[in-house]
């Protein structure tokens, strides 16, 4: 019987003494202070740590005033020491605090501004239209200024 108290006792201190596992998602952006959402629900501005229990998928969304919106499916694995059987380790024996931080980067990009295929093709469309354009007279009267319909191809509409 006297095993018993100090069973107990080991028992007990073994679960003062047990680490754990801190798991986040730090969500970062370019500018700071976008609004960031997982999962469709309202976590904070960035940048951010978000707390998790479960890995798995997860949609992470920020929005910022005067930038585009950015959405992503981010799938969140867990290290090996979170498998099993290593996870009874790293979770109740081992004694110090382990942390599981899955960082996601913005870079936002501003309204109005257009992405390099984007830009080439207006750049393609501009020297398209520079060439085919006709020099206005100063003084040309409306009628003057009027420019036969172009023919249709067989590409469509643009």
């Amino acid at each position: 019987m006297k095993a018993l108290p100090v069973l107990l006792a080991f028992v007990f201190a073994a679960c003062l003494l047990s680490g754990c596992v801190e798991r986040k998602i730090s969500i970062l952006s370019d500018p700071p202070g976008a609004k960031a959402y997982v999962d469709g629900d309202y976590v904070g501005e960035t940048p951010i740590a978000v707390p998790f229990d479960h890995y798995g998928t997860r949609e992470i969304e920020v929005r910022k005033t005067g930038f585009w919106a950015q959405s992503r499916i981010v799938p969140i694995r867990g290290p090996l020491y979170e498998t099993f059987p290593i996870d009874f380790l790293s979770e109740v024996v081992y004694p110090g605090n382990l942390v599981d931080d899955h960082r996601v980067v913005f870079e936002l990009e501003p309204v109005g501004s257009l992405k390099p295929d984007e830009r080439a093709a207006l750049i393609e469309r501009a020297e398209h239209y520079k060439g085919s354009a006709k020099e206005i007279k100063k003084d040309a009267t409306p009628e003057e200024l009027r420019t036969p319909a172009e023919p249709e191809s067989d590409e469509g509409p643009r």
